[in-house]
């Protein structure tokens, strides 16, 4: 399995259900989450619930939803961690009521004069190197 960079690097803490199925050449691990927080690289997200599937170099985003700042986010999609894979990374990311002057400011701490709030959906596809965003 691939190696996850620092730059990913936070803290996952709350309620953890941890499944394994299968063998040793077809095992699954799952991390199944409820009212988790998880915060790294000035991002907190707080009252995470739903799944997380690990199958071979694969991880699996299943009904993640949860709340950022004074918004919700809600994580569907798949994680190749080897770059043998055509298409490693395809996500979803769907927010609602998000704090746009906030969301900026944690990238870029010099932002002051944005405000307003946003609802989207934007897909991250490509590999983990160089993804493509899109929005609907």
């Amino acid at each position: 399995m691939g190696v996850i960079s620092s730059d990913v690097a936070g803290t996952l803490n709350g309620t953890l259900v941890l499944a394994q199925n299968g063998n040793s050449s077809t095992r699954t691990n799952r991390i199944k989450l409820k009212k988790s927080t998880l915060s790294g690289k000035g991002v907190y997200l707080r009252d995470m619930n739903g799944s997380i599937i690990q199958s071979g170099e694969t991880l699996s985003l299943q009904g993640i939803r949860g709340n950022v700042g004074s918004g919700q986010i809600r994580l569907t999609g798949n994680v190749t961690l080897s770059q043998r894979s055509p298409q490693p990374l395809h996500l979803e990311v769907e927010t609602t009521s998000m704090d746009i002057g906030r969301t900026l400011r944690l990238i870029s701490p010099r932002v002051r004069s944005v405000q307003g709030v946003a609802n989207s959906t934007i897909e991250l596809t490509g590999s983990l190197a160089s993804p493509r965003v899109g929005a609907r």
